[in-house]
């Protein structure tokens, strides 16, 4: 029984062992590869991987927050730049981007196969550019200042840039207050994913109940949107009204420096007869 038990401890020793010496022997091997694969050029391909991989993580969470992340990336980022979470930027490196920049969910990308070859080419957005939601911005682009390329165009459209376009940037909009996105946006996305779970968590069982809750999550969420809109559509009301006065007293302000300049014509007037007559006295 001894000799039975002493036997297959060896065995299992040597099975350990060569199952050891396999593991080297692989990771060696995947090691090599990869150092070849990185050599033969390609060195932009793995990081790309490694990127889609690995996501952006808390670099999401600010607009600030991503100007840093590109910028440890290679790229060159100016002061004042807004990026939207959804802007794909892909070979960071190569691109340049001024002060004052806006980009929505658009597509830039300094990579492309031109006549069955690989073509790496710089982009540039100049100062103050805005560039609108799935716009895609091609290899060796050079983005004037000042210059707003509409939703659903390219960096070949540059003629077709308009200022009219801006307003339909969304990071150019105002962002929801921080209280109403506390206490309404994000329990709101918490609840969601809480019902959408039920089914996963507690199987076909449960089915009647994420139904309820679903029922009355659309319900209260109606009620919100109804208060949301209220809310918004007074704001927008005190805006116009706002507006409206700032109107009225520009107005007031240039009536009345238009009286003053022609009181002071009147007065000139006045001196210059009275000289002139007094001239003729003379």
């Amino acid at each position: 029984m001894g000799v039975g038990c002493v036997c297959l401890s060896n065995e299992n020793v040597q099975f350990n062992f060569v199952r050891t010496l396999y593991c080297i022997v692989v990771v060696c091997v995947c090691v090599c590869v990869c150092v070849c694969v990185i050599e033969c050029g390609v060195r932009w391909w793995t990081v790309a991987q490694i990127h889609k991989v690995c996501g952006r993580g808390m670099f999401l969470w600010h607009g600030k927050l991503l100007n840093i992340y590109y910028r440890l990336l290679g790229s060159k980022v100016g002061y004042g730049v807004k990026l939207s979470p959804h802007t794909e930027i892909s070979e960071p490196d190569l691109v340049r981007i001024k002060d004052g920049v806006v980009l929505d969910s658009c597509v830039i990308r300094p990579f492309c196969l031109d006549k069955g070859g690989m073509m790496l080419k710089n982009i540039y957005l100049g100062e103050g550019s805005r560039v609108c939601v799935k716009t895609t911005i091609a290899p060796g682009a050079k983005i004037p200042a000042e210059t707003c390329l509409g939703p659903l165009s390219s960096s070949y459209e540059l003629d077709d840039s308009a200022k009219k376009n801006e307003h339909l940037c969304q990071p150019l909009r105002k962002e929801p207050p921080l209280l109403l996105k506390l206490f309404l946006g994000y329990p709101v996305l918490l609840l969601i994913s809480a019902v959408s779970l039920l089914p996963v968590l507690y199987g076909p069982c449960s089915l009647s109940l994420s139904l309820s809750l679903s029922l009355s999550l659309s319900l209260s969420l109606s009620l919100c949107v109804c208060v949301c809109v209220c809310v918004c559509e007074r704001e927008r009301e005190r805006e116009r009204e706002r507006r409206k006065r700032e109107k009225e007293r520009e107005r007031k302000r240039k009536k009345e420096k238009e009286r003053e300049r022609k009181r002071k014509k009147e007065k000139e007037r006045e001196r210059k007869r009275k000289k002139v007559v007094h001239l003729l006295l003379l």
